[in-house]
């Protein structure tokens, strides 16, 4: 007998689409819990990460939720590691459209997150 389960897990670069930046919202809002303007991302704010390098922006769903997102952008850094300051200061408070440089030589993986809406023990039979 096989107790494996399936279910469809879709990973994939979203668009400036109204139902993607508000899947990337949601995706935020339960990952950052927490209270503050800088905490979670705002349509705005992914917007302009979406414009300003849409390779940088991941959402992956499982059974049609919005279950994670990745955000990177590219920079140039001279290897000194005392540029590498806060999340705040190195991404403009989170705005990476501002500091992302095309063929920039330094890439910055930005978040992963987990919707805890689709974890594993959570997923239908």
């Amino acid at each position: 007998m096989n107790n494996a389960r399936t279910f469809q897990t879709y990973l994939f670069t979203p668009t400036l689409r109204d139902e993607d930046v508000q899947a990337l919202c949601e995706v935020e809002s339960l990952a950052w819990a927490s209270p503050g303007e800088n905490i979670t991302a705002n349509p705005e704010k992914i917007a302009a990460r979406l414009r300003a390098f849409p390779l940088g922006v991941t959402l992956a769903t499982v059974l049609g939720k919005p279950a994670g997102s990745q955000f990177a952008f590219t920079f140039n850094w001279d290897y000194d590691l005392e540029r590498l300051t806060t999340w705040d200061e190195l991404t403009n408070f989170g705005w990476t459209d501002i500091v992302h440089l095309n063929g920039a030589k330094t890439g910055f993986f930005g978040r992963s997150r987990c919707n805890t809406g689709v974890q594993r023990n959570k997923i239908p039979a």
